[in-house]
């Protein structure tokens, strides 16, 4: 039987910048830093903007809704010390952003294997972000794996909706 997918609403948050895979002039860096003294981090940032996150929440709400699907907001799912480092400004590196994707990857997976239709909305803005959600970290077995069972790590099939 194959996997149910999971159907990803992407958004930016606050400050956040994101170019679709394939789009924007050539060298954009998906979901990459800008540099101190760059013309993008003085706001000379010429890339088309995602969505607000705020949007795609309420996109992905009133999707699940109208599929009768469960709904995960991915901010949610935060530790607390992410909380508290959001709420001082300070902005997330990739080192706070794993532990969360890891843990939201488990989640999805317990879902779709249960037969659950999952819409999540999440900023998952960089190409390695969805590849946790969708293997876990580094392809590792997911921490809620059943014992006994031998092979290729359990995935989650994203459908990336913008």
């Amino acid at each position: 039987m194959a996997a149910l997918p999971v159907l990803l609403v992407m958004g930016v948050s606050g400050s956040g910048k994101w170019v679709p895979e394939g789009r924007g002039a050539g060298g954009d860096r998906e979901g990459a830093e800008a540099k101190p003294g760059s013309a993008e981090s003085a706001g000379g940032d010429r890339r088309p903007r995602g969505i607000p996150l705020r949007f795609a929440i309420n996109r992905g709400r009133l999707l699940a809704s109208e599929l009768g699907w469960k709904f995960y907001d991915a901010d949610d799912y935060h530790p607390e010390e992410n909380r508290v480092k959001m709420g001082k400004g300070i902005p997330l590196n990739d080192q706070d952003r794993i532990p969360w994707l890891c843990n939201l990857h488990d989640i999805l997976l317990r879902d779709v294997t249960s037969g659950q239709h999952v819409v999540l909305a999440c900023s998952a803005l960089k190409k390695a972000y969805r590849d946790i959600l969708i293997r876990g970290e580094d392809g590792a077995p997911p921490k809620c794996d059943e014992p006994g069972k031998e092979g290729k790590p359990a995935e989650v099939q994203l459908l990336v909706v913008i």
